[in-house]
């Protein structure tokens, strides 16, 4: 007997690893992976074809997770927001690699209201209360496995 809700829509798998609400989610280009950013300051990345975690990354300050986006094209990136002030960015090929970058002084807070990389994943743009910030991806580093800022 499969179960239906009112919209003919039905529910397949369950993927619970948070402690808080979810807050976003996205899939990998290739459609293998796909994470979610959380209320309790988590993101959790799933691999589909095993329903089992690859990772799950924190907050610096265990604020909430806001937004969660995997780059396309080369550069096999993953970008999570803080509540505020910060984004990091992941190697999404081992989750071995994080940057965490500011987008204030120390001393400005700016609630972080979105995230998104560029289609071809050249550029990656975070929103705050007033502006569109954007940052360049070093994609030729990128492809050759640096050791260095991914962004």
């Amino acid at each position: 007997h499969i179960r239906r809700d009112s919209s003919g829509y039905q529910r397949i798998r369950t993927f619970s690893e948070a402690n808080d609400s979810g807050m976003c989610c996205a899939w990998n280009s290739s459609g293998m992976c796909f994470a979610s950013a959380n209320q309790d300051g988590s993101v959790c990345v799933w691999d589909l074809r095993s329903t089992k975690v690859l990772t799950k990354l924190r907050t610096t300050s265990n604020c909430a997770c806001r937004v969660v986006k995997f780059s396309s094209g080369l550069t096999d990136l993953m970008a999570f927001s803080e509540h505020f002030s910060r984004f990091h960015v992941v190697d999404a090929r081992t989750f071995a690699y994080e940057q965490v970058c500011s987008v204030s002084e120390a001393e400005d807070q700016h609630d972080i209201s979105g995230l998104s990389f560029s289609p071809d994943g050249s550029k990656l743009y975070t929103c705050i209360e007033d502006s569109l910030l954007g940052y360049n991806v070093d994609q030729t580093s990128r492809r050759s496995f640096p050791d260095g800022n991914l962004i």
